[in-house]
């Protein structure tokens, strides 16, 4: 322990570059993590350069967090078992030659040949690899440098592989939109043409009503005055004859009134239970475009997903 003691003690001299040399398992750069120098490896110290504490935590989250037994200063070179499709590749390579790759112009010269291409999107920064089979939501939420990435990972495919997918189309859930929207208009274009219809048939109705209310106001007024004027001539001003008479003209006026009023009333009352099934119908026809839709949209999700899991499975080796 006093041997290891005093070899960190020893290399607490040596300058930033040569500290960088003691680096094991790939870390050839030394970058700042969480304040402290630390041991990192290419990717990692890109990351940190261009993404600062994301990178940081990248570095922390995927790298070894050990101690390096020379310089005494914390060391994120990525295990040999485990980690996400990214460590996985660079641990497969030789990265001897690739000590002074911490530029972006470099990086990208190094990892050339990694499966995504010449550089790694930065919103990967921070984004976990999932793992099996995925929902279409989940998958459709993914940028399209993360989808790839899931798939390069998740079925061991290479980067000339990628152009066999053909991922997700929108195309389809909009022409479900659009036959939803269109049978949707027709439901209120019909509606609208029946709810006129029965607006006249009130203003009809309304019509009868006031022409009946009349026709009885002329008849009693007219029964009336020709009763007065019958007791008049004859001086029989109280005569039960022409008070009979002219009660017998009101029963009969009243009943042609009665009788008409409740002719309307029931026309009316058609018209609104005609009103309320029109409205019934158009909110029935628009839930059952709605569920027509969802219905489309779960096949054709369904019908997605299972195809580019097909795709990837049939793509050649």
């Amino acid at each position: 322990m006093a041997g290891y003691n005093r070899g960190i003690v020893a290399t607490r001299k040596l300058n930033k570059e040569n500290k960088a040399r003691l680096g094991r398992r790939g870390d050839t750069e030394i970058r700042k993590v969480e304040g402290k120098d630390s041991h990192v490896n290419a990717l990692e110290a890109y990351l940190i350069d261009v993404n600062n504490k994301a990178g940081e935590r990248y570095a922390k989250r995927v790298g070894a967090g050990t101690t390096n037994p020379l310089t005494g200063m914390p060391e994120y070179h990525t295990s040999p078992v485990g980690g996400d499709i990214n460590h996985r590749f660079y641990l497969e390579h030789d990265d001897s030659q690739h000590t002074h790759a911490n530029t972006p112009a470099k990086y990208a010269e190094y990892s050339s040949d990694w499966p995504w291409g010449p550089e790694i999107p930065n919103t990967l920064v921070d984004w976990e690899t999932p793992e099996g089979r995925q929902d279409y939501e989940t998958l459709a939420g993914y940028t399209e440098d993360e989808l790839e990435v899931y798939l390069k990972s998740e079925f061991d495919l290479g980067k000339d592989r990628m152009q066999y997918i053909e991922g997700f189309k929108e195309e389809p859930f909009d022409f479900l939109k659009d036959q939803q929207a269109l049978t949707e208009r027709g439901l209120k274009s019909a509606y609208g043409d029946t709810m006129g219809a029965l607006a006249g048939k009130e203003k009809t109705l309304g019509l009868q009503m006031e022409g009946i209310g009349r026709t009885a106001g002329r008849g009693l007024s007219q029964a009336t005055g020709a009763a007065s004027t019958a007791a008049s001539r004859s001086g029989l001003a109280t005569s039960g004859t022409i008070t009979s008479g002219l009660e017998a003209q009101t029963r009969g006026l009243f009943e042609d009134y009665t009788a008409g009023v409740k002719g309307v009333e029931i026309g009316m009352g058609d018209v609104r239970r005609e009103k309320g099934t029109a409205a019934e119908t158009l909110q029935l026809g628009v839930e059952g475009a709605d569920l027509n839709f969802r219905q489309g949209e779960y096949t054709e999700k369904k019908r997605q997903l299972d195809e580019l899991y097909a795709d990837v499975m049939a793509i050649p080796s």
